[in-house]
């Protein structure tokens, strides 16, 4: 990504855009909606074909290969309650998509290296934090510590909202906050769907949570460009900081964010997750 940015900044990339659109810009579209049509055309494929196989108990199971298997997640209160959490996280953080990098394109005038750099500030950070959030969730429950790492990344999310041409220093805050809890969410959401997941018919499980956060991906995505699309002339300032339409998606993904927050430490009081029960 830094190469990326390096060589998108040189001008050298000219010939690649299409229409008005600059050259970056377009290659960010256009790799979004590929790899969103892939994921889904890949989803449905899995969920249509599913075939689940006997347990072995030492009896014989008849096979189940009806569309019954597609709707029986939908039965299961419990499953559907602890996937909500990742789901509506990734909606969440689909709705800034590809406008918060626009905005800092087009109005914060922060060059294609410049932003790409976060990578390198990205890598040594979860390197770094990762062995140190492991030690913390052996010792805390996983799904309220989730809860403040919520929170918390919910902040840097607010830390958006404030970057403008004279502000380009909350760029790297709203980094540097959003990897102190991202190792955190990463770790406890890759596992929540193990917490309620049935003995039976588990292909079935996955394949219902994978179609799900897919939708969550497109809808995240629908609404962001929904709301940039109705609001073109909606800007203000705020503490003395310009604020347009743009900004204000990572505003809307905050409130959400701290509402699921909530949400997820609400429903740690009725069942917790410790290290002791993952293996």
């Amino acid at each position: 990504s830094f190469r990326a940015g390096i060589f998108f900044d040189s001008g050298e990339a000219k010939e690649l855009s299409f229409a008005e659109m600059p050259p970056a810009l377009s290659a960010i579209i256009d790799m979004r909606i590929a790899a969103l049509a892939f994921s889904m055309i890949i989803a449905l494929l899995t969920a249509l074909f599913v075939k689940e196989y006997p347990y072995y108990d030492g009896e014989d199971i008849p096979q189940k290969t009806d569309f019954s298997l597609l709707i029986k997640p939908i039965k299961n209160k419990p499953f559907l309650q602890t996937i909500m959490i990742p789901c509506l996280w990734t909606f969440i953080g689909q709705i800034i998509g590809n406008f918060f990098t626009l905005h800092l394109v087009e109005n914060v005038k922060m060059s294609y290296t410049l932003i790409s750099s976060a990578g390198l500030i990205s890598t040594p950070m979860i390197l770094i934090l990762t062995p140190i959030w492991t030690v913390i969730l052996k010792k805390r429950p996983w799904v309220k510590t989730l809860a403040f790492a919520l929170a918390g990344y919910s902040l840097a999310y607010i830390c958006n909202v404030f970057i403008s041409a004279d502000t380009q220093y909350f760029y790297f805050i709203a980094i540097v906050v959003g990897h102190l809890f991202n190792p955190c969410i990463s770790m406890v959401t890759g596992n929540l769907i193990y917490l309620k997941l049935p003995k039976d018919d588990r292909t079935a499980f996955f394949s219902f949570y994978s179609i799900a956060s897919t939708a969550c991906i497109f809808l995240g995505q629908t609404v962001g460009t929904l709301f940039v699309q109705w609001t073109p002339n909606l800007k203000f300032e705020w503490f003395g900081v310009p604020v347009c339409n743009l900004q204000l998606t990572s505003f809307i993904a905050a409130v959400l964010g701290l509402l699921l927050a909530a949400y997820t430490y609400k429903f740690s009081g009725t069942i917790d997750m410790t290290s002791d029960t993952i293996e």
